[in-house]
Formats: structure tokens, sequence, C-alpha cells
């Protein structure tokens, strides 16, 4: 009896000493699923700064132009980055970097950052010239949309590449040769990507509205030409803008944007000029009933057949045959009621200086319509475009030296012009 009390109970103690504990400890494993609470630790992220811009690439060379001039030169090409408005570009430094002290709060993204552009340029140090004399072009394409790569390596760069000057030449491999017709001899050359084209890239929130339009455009090249004078030290050269196409519309917006800025200009070249597209033949059929352009450019291709002795009974002189072709053109403006030009050379001034005869059309004879004329050089064309309907002149319209230009009070009949 003793003996049956005993082992059950050493059996319950050994059960007590050995399940007990294992019971006990899946409960607290049990109680710690329930309590146990995550907490999740947000990381904030890192903000990223602009990166810094990539070292210039410095090279040297040699060119001989028209003449046997031979000019060496250093040849950078880089990247300035501007920003899109007055007040973020002076936050940025010559490295495109944020200054430390512009007391911003840059968000994290990159693309959420202020918008910038990056500008590529190439530019063209002659050696042995006094930076603070030596002039300085800026030179650019137009499109808008297209890159300098023309008159950089087809015009004005010191390289070329050949090319057939009145055909279209096939595809590749290209030749490179030294470019007799640069312009380094008379000026150093800064060849300026517009942003977006070439190798010119436009980053950060809004970049496209940014920089993408007239006036965005300008204060762009405002900005990049500014950096450009201080980083090399220009600010007292001569300094000359140099639009083609799309770039001489350009050229009148940065030339009222840099002078603004305080930069002025000793001048400005507008290579195959386009300051009114109403008067363009190019892409004539969007804006139907408009011959003008047609009539305005004739002279030039009539110049340009001349130049390349194309003419089936070739003049002598180009001068004579371009007013011919004028005449023509004024008549044809006439006779279709566009607006037309009318130019005559007169007889010179006694003190050497051209006399022009500008028409007008701004009434019959017997309205008392005065003549006008735009300012130019005395020794050449001038053209007025006036609202032709029938064809003037006017006695004398003026001696033309420097911007001095008296206009004639009353309009004539010319029976020649009288259609």
């Amino acid at each position: 009896m003793r003996q049956s009390f005993i082992a059950p109970t050493v059996a319950a103690s050994i059960f007590c000493l050995l399940v007990v504990p294992s019971l006990l400890a899946a409960q607290d494993v049990h109680g710690a699923e329930k309590t146990t609470t995550t907490t999740t630790v947000a990381i904030e992220p890192e903000k990223k700064a602009p990166a810094a811009l990539p070292a210039d690439s410095t090279t040297e060379g040699s060119v001989t132009v028209v003449g046997g001039k031979t000019i060496a030169y250093r040849a950078v090409a880089g990247l300035i980055t501007v920003g899109a408005s007055d007040k973020q570009d002076a936050m940025l430094g010559l490295d495109g970097k944020y200054l430390p002290d512009n007391g911003t709060d840059l968000p994290p993204k990159a693309e959420d950052q202020p918008a910038t552009a990056r500008i590529f340029y190439t530019a063209y140090f002659a050696k042995g010239e006094t930076p603070g004399t030596r002039p300085i072009t800026f030179l650019y394409n137009g499109g808008p949309g297209s890159a300098t790569m023309y008159l950089h390596m087809g015009s004005f760069g010191p390289k070329r590449v050949v090319t057939t000057d009145t055909q279209h030449d096939a595809g590749g491999p290209y030749k490179l040769v030294s470019n007799q017709y640069s312009l380094l001899d008379v000026s150093d050359l800064v060849f300026i990507d517009a942003p977006g084209t070439g190798f010119s890239r436009v980053m950060g929130k809004d970049a496209n509205k940014s920089f993408y339009g007239i006036d965005q455009d300008g204060a762009a090249f405002d900005r990049f030409i500014r950096r450009f004078l201080t980083k090399f030290d220009r600010w007292g050269s001569p300094k000359f803008l140099f639009g083609e196409s799309y770039g001489t519309t350009r050229d009148a917006v940065l030339s009222l944007d840099l002078a603004n800025s305080g930069v002025d200009l000793n001048g400005v070249v507008l290579l195959s000029q386009i300051l009114s597209f109403d008067d363009t033949a190019d892409g004539s059929d969007a804006n139907p009933g408009t011959e003008n352009g047609f009539f305005l450019a004739l002279p030039s291709f009539a110049a340009t057949a001349w130049y390349h002795h194309k003419l089936a009974n070739q003049p002598a002189d180009l001068q004579p045959f371009l007013n011919e072709v004028e005449r023509g053109c004024e008549q044809a403006g006439e006779l279709y009621g566009d607006s037309g030009v009318v130019v005559d050379e007169g007889e010179p001034a006694a003190d050497g200086r051209g006399v022009l005869e500008v028409s007008t059309g701004q009434g019959r004879a017997d309205d008392g319509a005065a003549g006008f004329a735009l300012s130019g050089a005395g020794d050449g064309p001038a053209f007025a475009g006036c609202g032709l309907r029938s064809v003037y002149a006017v006695d004398w319209v003026g001696v033309f030296g420097g911007d001095q230009c008296v206009c004639a009070e009353r309009s004539e009949v010319r029976p020649e012009y009288d259609l």
C-alpha cells in the first residue's frame, strides 16, 4: 500500500519537473507573440546636389587662313551651368554646384530641384594675343533646335568637314581639313550649343518649360555669356554675337538681354537672317497669300547664281544686275498687291556720302505720302518695307551718314514703275 502510494507521487513529481516548465515556457512564448510590436524607422533620403561638371578638355593646334597667316590656338571644350532665373543663377558657382550659403533647402530628388541647363561650348583662343583687347565672338546656329556644328565644323572653326558646294554629298566617311576660311585671325571664337541641343542638357523640375521658348532661350544665352566672360576673364574684350537663321532672331532677343544685364556689345552679325517669319520663302504654305518672301529672296538667289557662274548670260558686274532683279521684284510685288521694296541708288552727295531713293506705298502721289528708309550703309542698297499697292518713289530720301537720315516730304510717280 505504501509502495503503491509512493510510486504515483514520484511520478507526479517528475511530471511537474519536466512538463510544467515546458508548458509555462510555451505560454510565455505565446504571450510574447501577442504583445510584441514592430517599429519602422524611416530613413530620410539623401539629398543629391547637382553633380560637379566634368573637367574642361583643352588641346592646342594651328590654322593657316587665306592670305597665308598662321594662327596658333588653344581649344577648350566644356560645360557651363546656368539657372532658369537670375535669382537661381546667382546661387550657382562656376562649377555648377549650389553655393554653400545659398539659403535654400533643395528637394532630395534631382528631378524635383529647380531647373538648370548645362550648356556645351567649344572655344578657340589665339595664342600670343592680349585677352583684354582681343575680340571675342559668340556663334550659334538656329533651328530653333539646332546644335552649332554647322557654323563650327562647316564654316568658321579652325577645322572643317569637306563638302561639295553645290550638291548634297553622300554618306560618310567625311574628310576633315584645316579651314582657311576660319575667323580666328580676327577674333577668338566661342561656338555654343543651345540648351537641349548637341551636348547641352536641361534638367530639373519643368526643365523644358524653363528653357524652351524665345525669351527663355535668350535668357539662358545671356547667363551663359556672362558666366563665360567671368570664367575666362574676358569682360574687357570687344564682344560680338554671330547668329545664323533662327540665331538671328536670338541675336535680337539676346542683345537686349545682355544690354539689360550690363554687357555692352561691339557688334552683331546676322547670317541668313529671319527677323520676320512672314517674309520668308521657306515654308510659305504655312502663310498662304503672302508672296513677299519670294520677292525678297530672289535677289539673294540671283547673287548666289552670279557668284557660281550659273547664269545663262553672266553679267560682268554684280551690282547693276542686282538692281535689275530688285526692280523686277518690285513690279511683281505691286502686281500681287503685297508689300514690297523699291530702292534706287542716286547720285553721290557733295560730301561723297551715298544718296538713296526709296519708294513708299502709303498712297497715291497726290496724297502727299512721305517716303522713308531704314538706316543702312550709304554705299549700298537699303531696303524699306512698305505696303505697296502702286509703286512710287520720292524725289530725294536722304543722305546716309552714321545714323542720320533726312526724309523727303512728298512722293512722286515714277512712270517706269507705274503699272
